[in-house]
């Protein structure tokens, strides 16, 4: 016999007990830091001590707003700390809602549903009330609100459950990729070639884990068979891998851990390795690892690190990416670096000609004299050259400051204004900057907030960074 029919209407949303149909609405909401992650199409079940009569069913479907389903990630979150204590449920449930939608089972409680597609989507907040026999559908509704046209963003370090550290927090899925907007992957498990499969445009890739020494932690894709990562040098192990000029090869968290950490195995000072077979000869650089992702002070660091070396000539793509091992740990697509690429056949190429910007929030387009990043383009005759900055955020975001650095020197920075409640943001000035003789330029967009509602953690405020556009210096007449 179906149940009773019963009928809440709450904020905007329609609820019943049986067949609901509920409209979605943007909100916002504060979130705590961790939380228990779980896939299928059954019903999944928190963990706590509840017995199963004292449960409800929240069945989510999830579309975009043309109403095709949507991958998404489903978070629900105890409405309060007294509720979270009388619950016991000290982590928040997050569950990834595939094409066909997700079923969470859930205590009988006063509850927040989050549901999310990463940061160029807008965020559903909602109130739930689960008694117990309950069985309660709903169906929400993300929009796409922010893009650059022609880029696309990328995970470039991804561990499935192929990867010996990642068997116990499941590996990465694509489903966990598609929930956060992860369009393009890189699949690097520990010295196994490997693959996620159908369901994200991706590339088999790999960690080179150094061992009998340690010499540091290296990605390369697309790869067709293994390198020696024993007993080697990174000299070798660099000269190895350039043989194949399709291979992208980046210096994966060089400041991490002393023991795996390439800079501190090398005694890298920033400006020469004591060990003369360590060097910067690769193409790109991980200058922001997930790991990092609330440690601004190593991340700005080692930007200006790099800012530095590029500045003076050395051509190493930044790049970013989570490392994530599975979304029992950090979620993957945190940080992520957009490719002015259609296609994971492109990655590989975006990423070694330098088209490439890195974020964990904040879209940021970046042109001088009409070119990307990457590209080269001439200075005026009078040292200056025409720059467009443009800074995207969805509507639940906000970034405070824009910034454009000359070489090592930041020679313009403005604060920028909030976009209007509910309005996604966009930001963009032109303008005529000198440069000198310098050789690089790039943007850098930070601060403001709102990211604990997307990742669940109040400790991690936007940031974004561009490669540089390379300047070429004009002729001097005389």
């Amino acid at each position: 016999m179906p149940e009773p029919l019963r009928l809440l209407v709450m904020a905007g949303a329609a609820f019943t007990r049986s067949g609901l149909l509920a409209l979605a609405f943007a909100g916002l909401s504060a979130a705590p830091a961790s939380s228990t992650h779980v896939h299928a199409t059954k019903a999944v079940t928190a963990t706590d001590g509840a017995k199963p009569d004292q449960r409800g069913i929240l069945r989510v479907f999830v579309v975009d707003d043309v109403g095709r389903p949507l991958i998404a990630r489903v978070r629900v979150v105890p409405s309060s700390l007294a509720e979270r204590v009388r619950l016991g449920h000290w982590s928040d449930t997050s569950a990834v809602s595939d094409l066909s939608g997700v079923n969470i089972s859930l205590q009988s409680g006063d509850y927040r549903v989050l549901v999310s597609c990463g940061p160029e989507w807008s965020i559903v907040s909602q109130p739930l009330h689960m008694t117990a026999g309950d069985r309660l559908q709903l169906r929400f509704t993300l929009r796409h609100q922010v893009s650059i046209a022609g880029w696309q963003g990328a995970d470039l370090h991804v561990h499935t459950e192929h990867s010996d550290d990642a068997k116990e927090r499941g590996g990465v899925k694509a489903a966990d990729l598609r929930a956060e907007g992860v369009s393009l992957a890189a699949i690097t498990d520990h010295n196994r070639l490997g693959n996620l499969g159908e369901g994200i445009d991706s590339l088999a890739g790999v960690e080179l884990t150094t061992w009998a020494p340690e010499v540091g932690h290296f990605n390369a894709f697309p790869l067709q068979h293994l390198p020696s990562w024993h007993a080697t040098t990174p000299a070798r192990l660099f000269a190895e891998i350039a043989k194949d000029p399709k291979v992208f090869m980046q210096i994966n968290h060089p400041r991490l851990e002393d023991h795996i950490g390439y800079f501190a195995l090398g005694d890298f000072d920033g400006e020469r390795f004591a060990d003369p077979n360590f060097h910067l000869d690769v193409d790109g650089l991980e200058v922001w690892n997930g790991y990092d992702l609330a440690r601004p002070r190593a991340v700005n660091q080692l930007l200006s690190e790099w800012r530095s070396w590029v500045a003076a000539g050395h051509r190493l793509t930044a790049t970013g990416g989570s490392d994530s091992h599975g979304s029992s740990g950090h979620l993957p697509g945190y940080p992520r670096t957009y490719v002015r690429a259609t296609s994971g056949a492109g990655l590989s190429p975006a990423l070694k000609a330098g088209h490439a910007f890195v974020t964990n929030g904040p879209l940021i387009s970046f042109t001088v004299e009409g070119g990307d990043p990457g590209d080269t383009r001439r200075v005026g005759s009078d040292g200056s050259v025409q720059v467009y900055i443009t800074v995207l955020a969805a509507n639940w975001m906000r970034v405070e400051r824009a910034e454009i650095w000359v070489g090592t020197e930041l020679a313009w920075n403005v604060e920028i204004p909030p976009q209007r409640s509910g309005r996604p943001l966009r930001f963009s000035r032109s303008l005529r900057l000198a440069v000198g003789s310098a050789r690089t330029i790039h943007a850098v967009a930070r601060g403001g907030g709102g990211l604990e509602v997307l990742l669940g953690r109040g400790d991690v405020e936007p940031l974004a960074f561009t490669n540089p556009v390379y300047l070429s210096q004009a002729p001097r007449t005389h």
